[in-house]
């Protein structure tokens, strides 16, 4: 077996050399020499005990196999004791030496009952029963109270009992191999304690909370922290007590507050901030007047720390924590280290919790100014109703009495958009009272299919006037379906308007089917779709898509938020599926049956499927409102030129009379509207200057088309259109040099100077704000008229100018060639200076009599006055005079060659 285990281990040997030659491990063991790594101090305090005064005897009459174990236990590096004798003789190692502390040397060969004397009562009895049985024990991080290192001391051990017995089997010694655990059991505790603070306090919803927690978890194990105090730095240098252990409250220890800038306080506060680093008070009794508790133990605590709370070492200190310090453990530095994490751990959690409570009162204001605000447009929907009826019902008598055509038009604008305004005000209504929660709901079961028929059946005029196919695919449902019917008839009506307003060409469709426990209704269309990444965000109040395409740009955004929240008070959801440039799908799925929904809003009895007929045939019910504002979008109407101009004539006693042009001035108008009444409204005023012709189209790219078919004089558009808005639209006619000079007047619903300022900024020539008063806006289009003809004849005239330069210059040019021409051919010299002497043009025969070169005089104009005799130096001033008057100058002057 010797054999094949050498054999083994030379074969892992050859594999991995690493590994030890396997002939170190298979040593005999008589080759072993005797006490090898015995500490030598070990053997020489054997040798100095006088055995023979002991019961033992002299070492050389003890049993072998004594003598064997204590040569074993002398050689071995763990913690081995040897319990000799009756009396229990203490024989052990140098690594036992650390478990007796500074009870060694003297411990060794001396009675266990001597040694041991603090637990000898509680070992004793284990030791008498390992005798008795003859049954070895183990005990597992056993704890002991023992005075070692001059105080009483928390240990903990692991530790067996086993006898020696000699070659007849009588016991002659107690076998102890022992190991001080303290250090791994007393961690082990604290970061237990550590790992529940953090734990615990994760979930705190405050800065007090966290300091709660920490505190009752202080007095779940008051060991290693007795008794703690957790303070807070206020913004006054003012010092708080925020939660306390083990010490009564209004103790002389435990201040409720002390101000920073004082001194003479029981505990270094100030010291311990501004230095950022713990502090040690030893002494408590005498320093406090009174002892502080010691946690489990009996004795009173003497020694605690102050130590700063901060969750980083670069952040402010939050405040201190103090706390008690174990009487039975010392303050070594991993002490000090588990109560500085301690001290992290609970600033961490403070500022957390702070984070917390921060994003709590931010949500919670947040919440309080949603609830306002629908508070607001509840009450001021509420209010709105009332002047809107005045508005309505007056001009519904109006419509129908007999009066001329162009009045009669009027008034239906006027009607219409009134209509619209007060949609708008339902809606908003609608949304304030579901947010708030004041939606009564009454849900009676209803044949589903006929209720979508009927619906469905009133929206058809206006999709197909607008060119689109209507396709209703509603086989009949067997179970009846519980809706309130009213929120039912704004949700299709939401979704079919939404359909129809950015569907241009294609179809709608509007199905229902039944699918298991639930039905779904369907509305599908063929038209823009909606961007994948503005998909999530669709049914979120307030949102629109920008620079989709679509028959309006109006609306408030809230249609389908609206919807949604509908559909959740049926129980249901909706989803959408859209490709961009494909089309759109809303499936709606509600719930069979009423169990999912509130027992006090059921209604049994059965609600015919056209119940709110009567209802519809009201002007103001919200089917009418959605069906009149899905007339307006049913396709652009092509006589806006005619109905302008003949509506525009009635403006001309009024309005018009103060703003005509001048006779024979025909000025182009370019308008840009989406909104159908206000395109028609802006025109007949425009159309009623005679001067005036007026072209209006429905978004900015027809504008940008028009204007660049036929250049107009000043261009009028709305900000917010489909496909281009008015800032896309200046942005393009100003990168055209054919279009840039064009005015552009911008009319928007945005009030205030920053938005005027955005238009002006972005191009405009002016900015006139909605509502706006007729007489205002046909001045402003009087002065960007005027301003635009003035710049036109500006324009005129400074091409002219410039022609009548081009040919002086000319003209010049062939004077200039023709002087040259002669001033080169004749033998004289010639030179042309201007009024302060500069030589501009000098022939050759000029620069040959002063020795110097044209060139020369380029870079030095005045070079030829150096040439001069002194002496003459008085005819340049006679000359320069003379020329002032321009009177020819003749004299005679010596000049000086390049040669002197």
């Amino acid at each position: 077996s010797s054999s094949s285990s050498s054999s083994s281990l030379r074969n892992l040997h050859s594999l991995d050399p690493s590994l030890p030659d396997p002939g170190y491990r298979l040593m005999q063991p008589h080759s072993i020499p005797l006490h090898k790594g015995t500490n030598p101090q070990m053997l020489a305090l054997m040798d100095t005990i006088d055995w023979a005064a002991t019961a033992l005897g002299e070492r050389h009459t003890w049993p072998s196999c004594i003598k064997t174990a204590v040569d074993i236990i002398q050689s071995s590096c763990f913690p081995l004791l040897l319990c000799l004798g009756e009396d229990l003789y203490l024989v052990y190692n140098d690594a036992y030496s650390h478990v007796l502390g500074d009870r060694h040397p003297s411990a060794f060969g001396q009675p266990c009952r001597k040694v041991w004397a603090d637990v000898f009562d509680q070992v004793m009895p284990i030791y008498r029963s390992v005798l008795g049985t003859g049954e070895p024990v183990y005990f597992e991080d056993s704890p002991f109270m023992f005075l070692r290192n001059g105080y009483l001391e928390e240990a903990y051990l692991t530790w067996s009992y086993s006898i020696i017995r000699d070659e007849h089997g009588v016991a002659q010694a107690v076998f102890c191999p022992i190991r001080d655990v303290t250090a791994r059991v007393v961690a082990d505790r604290r970061e237990e304690l550590l790992r529940d603070l953090m734990m615990s306090t994760a979930d705190a919803h405050s800065p007090q909370h966290v300091c709660d927690i920490a505190a009752s978890l202080f007095a779940t194990l008051r060991v290693d922290i007795t008794f703690g105090l957790i303070y807070r730095v206020d913004a006054n240098s003012i010092i708080r007590l925020r939660a306390r252990d083990n010490i009564e409250e209004d103790h002389v220890a435990a201040p409720s507050s002390v101000s920073l800038e004082r001194e003479g306080h029981v505990w270094p506060f100030a010291e311990a901030i501004q230095s950022r680093a713990m502090v040690e008070v030893h002494d408590l009794e005498t320093r406090i007047g009174s002892p502080l508790s010691g946690g489990k133990w009996p004795e009173p605590a003497k020694v605690a720390v102050v130590v700063p709370v901060s969750p980083a070492d670069s952040a402010p200190v939050m405040g201190v924590l103090i706390v008690g310090i174990n009487p039975r453990r010392a303050l070594d530095d991993t002490y000090r280290q588990f109560l500085e994490l301690v001290a992290r751990h609970l600033a961490r959690s403070i500022a957390s919790a702070e984070a917390v409570e921060l994003e709590r009162q931010r949500v919670k204001a947040l919440a309080e100014l949603d609830r306002a605000k629908t508070d607001f447009f509840s009450n001021v929907s509420h209010e709105l109703r009332t002047p809107l009826t005045l508005v309505l019902s007056p001009l519904e008598d109006c419509l129908s009495l007999d009066m001329p055509p162009q009045a009669q038009s009027r008034i239906q604008v006027v009607f219409r958009n009134a209509q619209r305004l007060l949609k708008l005000v339902n809606s908003l209504l609608d949304f304030s009272r579901l947010e708030a929660g004041r939606v009564n709901a009454q849900f009676v079961p209803v044949d589903i299919s006929r209720l979508t028929i009927d619906l469905a059946s009133m929206f058809r005029a206006a999709i197909e006037k607008s060119g689109l196919e209507f396709v209703v695919d509603v086989p009949p449902v067997d179970a009846p379906v519980y809706v309130d019917t009213d929120m039912y008839e704004k949700i299709v009506f939401n979704l079919l308007s939404n359909a129809l307003k950015f569907t241009t060409q294609g179809s709608v469709c509007i199905s229902v089917r039944s699918v298991g426990s639930h039905v779904d209704l369907l509305v599908k269309d063929s038209g823009v779709g909606i961007p994948q990444d503005q998909q999530a965000n669709v049914f979120k109040r307030f949102h629109r898509v920008e620079g989709t395409p679509a028959r309006s740009f109006e609306g408030t955004g809230i249609g389908l938020a609206l919807t949604q929240e509908l559909i959740r008070l049926h129980g249901g959801q909706v989803a959408l599926e859209s490709t961009e440039g494909v089309g759109s799908t809303f499936t709606v799925t509600i719930p069979l049956g009423a169990d999912h929904l509130p027992a006090e809003m059921v209604v049994e009895l059965p609600v015919p499927a056209t119940s709110g007929m009567s209802r519809r045939s009201n002007p103001y019910a919200s089917s009418r409102l959605y069906l009149a504002e899905a007339m307006s979008w049913a396709g652009t109407r092509q006589d806006d030129a005619a109905d302008g101009a003949e509506a525009g004539r009635d403006h001309r006693p009024s309005i018009t009379s103060d703003v005509s042009m001048p006779s024979g001035t025909m000025s182009k108008i370019l308008l840009a509207d989406d909104n159908q009444d206000m395109r028609h409204y802006i025109q007949s005023l425009l159309s009623a200057i005679p001067s005036w012709q007026v072209r209006a189209v429905a978004d900015g790219v027809q504008a940008l088309e028009a204007a660049r078919e036929d250049l107009p004089d000043v261009i009028l558009s709305d900000v917010m259109m489909p496909r281009m808005n008015g800032f896309e639209l200046i942005q393009e006619l100003r990168s055209d040099p054919l279009t840039r000079a064009v005015p552009v007047i911008l009319l928007s619903a945005r009030a205030g100077e920053e938005a005027k300022v955005e238009g002006l900024q972005a191009g405009a020539s002016d900015y006139l704000v909605k509502p706006f008063n007729a007489k205002e806006l046909l001045t402003r289009v009087r002065k960007q008229l005027e301003q635009a003809h003035t710049r036109v004849e500006l324009e005129s005239l400074v091409a002219a100018r410039t022609s009548e330069l081009a040919h002086a210059v000319d003209q010049l040019s062939v004077s200039e060639r023709d002087f040259r021409l002669l001033a080169s051919s004749l033998p004289v010299g010639i030179a042309r200076m201007d009024v302060e002497s500069h030589v501009t043009y000098a022939n050759e025969s000029w620069c040959e009599i002063l020795g110097m070169h044209m060139e020369d005089l380029e870079k030095d104009p005045l070079m030829w006055l150096r040439h001069m005799h002194p002496d003459d130096n008085h005819l340049f001033a006679d000359w320069f005079q003379v020329v002032q008057t321009r009177q020819v100058f003749e004299a005679e002057c010596r000049l000086i060659r390049p040669n002197g």
